[in-house]
């Protein structure tokens, strides 16, 4: 028998292996969905599968290596130190929440979960106190916390700490209204504790110049100085005026909840195989397609 013939026979006993199908999709789909809904626990197997197809699909990590513009093997050596590489895991997040849907869904059940159905109490209140004096007292905070409209403005924040797992934010405030503006953390830092909760400072000179008007007036003073060199480029906003709230407060850098849970997913073994398995194929999007892979020579 000619070689070219046996060939063609070697290729002929090569079989379809279903890599990931339809069908397997749309079940590991509609348990994802009773998990968002709560009427079902969510199955982490069915959760990496599901995101392995995300980002295949979605971006060009088995061709680049990159997700986005986050490279997986720095991913990788962050995972391995975040107290060094928390800015990597941060961006790597940020992509994830852009390329992944179900990366954004689960989060996004995470943030939802909080309801602020706030109320106020009264401690400590003597027998022989003025009642009218409590009256009052009572009705300007309770105004207060209207003004501040608490449930919209947490659930900016909650939005944003379960996959950046750190909230920096600046107080705006009028008579009527209370505005948090967002700070990005990589232009801040850690700063002190007060009252349990952190006080951050701002890199001055990281803020860009031609958005230092969508700052805060005290914000802006403060630049203004730096410029001139007045002070120095760390400046900490006044206490009563911004808001730090950290989700894993056990460590002082960040690390997004998520980031734990996909590391396996993030494994660089798992996508170098899969890049094999493509080159061999010559098709490394077809993971919802039957491809034709020679079971004897197979990784």
């Amino acid at each position: 028998m000619s070689r070219r013939k046996r060939n063609r026979q070697k290729q002929n006993n090569s079989k379809n292996i279903d890599v990931y199908s339809k069908s397997d999709y749309q079940t590991d789909e509609k348990n994802f969905k009773l998990a968002e809904s709560g009427k079902n626990n969510l199955d982490w197997s069915t959760f990496s599968r599901l995101m392995i197809h995300d980002i295949c699909a979605n971006s060009n990590i088995l061709e680049s290596g990159y997700i986005g513009n986050v490279r997986l093997e720095d991913v990788d050596l962050a995972l391995k130190n975040p107290k060094i590489g928390w800015r990597m895991l941060l961006a790597a997040s940020d992509e994830l929440m852009r390329i992944s849907p179900h990366y954004y869904r689960l989060n996004s059940m995470y943030s939802n979960m909080a309801l602020f159905c706030w109320w106020i109490d009264l401690f400590g209140v003597k027998n022989n106190a003025n009642v009218d004096t409590i009256k009052k007292t009572y009705g300007i905070l309770s105004e207060k916390l209207e003004t501040m409209n608490i449930k919209h403005e947490f659930s900016k924040i909650m939005k944003v700490l379960p996959y950046q797992d750190i909230f920096c934010g600046l107080l705006i405030e009028n008579q009527t209204d209370t505005f948090i503006q967002q700070v990005n953390f990589r232009i801040c830092k850690l700063y002190e504790v007060q009252d349990g909760l952190y006080n951050f400072v701002i890199n001055l000179s990281a803020i860009n110049p031609k958005k230092i008007n969508a700052y805060p007036i005290y914000i802006r003073e403060a630049y203004d100085e730096f410029s001139n060199g007045k002070i120095g480029n760390w400046y900490k906003p006044p206490a009563d005026l911004q808001i730090c709230i950290k989700l894993n407060s056990q460590w002082t850098y960040p690390y997004p909840l998520l980031i734990g849970l996909v590391k396996d997913i993030l494994d660089l073994d798992i996508y170098k195989k899969l890049k094999l398995q493509s080159a061999r194929t010559d098709n490394y999007k077809a993971i919802l397609m039957e491809v034709p892979i020679d079971k004897d020579t197979v990784d």
